[in-house]
């Protein structure tokens, strides 16, 4: 199980920093992450990212995993998209709206799974 995690953007920040939203316990850790990824061209720009999906109106939804959890085993951190959800209905964007947003930034998505999948015997 990792951590929910969402950007947030202060409007009145004049630089437009943004900041996560997490567990306490993992926000310097997260930061660091998204701070080195930002950094390095070849892995994904979470706060490019952010910031697109802000000024479409929206908050993006991840989470966080990182070593040394007990339910979701992974050997670096990693931060995935779970869904974008519009910020005045409260309606997640469709999937496919998603996915390509997130291939634009090269973020990477959770897999989706269809009930029957998920229930198949």
């Amino acid at each position: 199980d990792g951590s929910l995690a969402s950007p947030v953007i202060e409007p009145r920040d004049e630089a437009r920093r943004v900041r996560w939203a997490t567990k306490n316990q993992t926000v310097a850790a997260m930061e660091e992450f998204v701070a080195a990824c930002d950094a390095d061209a070849a892995r994904p720009s979470y706060t490019a990212f952010a910031r697109a999906v802000a000024e479409a109106g929206a908050t993006a939804l991840f989470e966080y995993q990182a070593p040394g959890s007990h339910i979701i085993r992974v050997a670096e951190p990693q931060l995935v998209l779970l869904a974008i959800r519009d910020n005045v209905t409260g309606r997640y964007r469709p999937h496919a709206d998603t996915l390509a947003l997130a291939e634009a930034h090269g973020v990477p998505v959770a897999p989706r799974f269809t009930s029957e999948e998920l229930f198949a015997t």
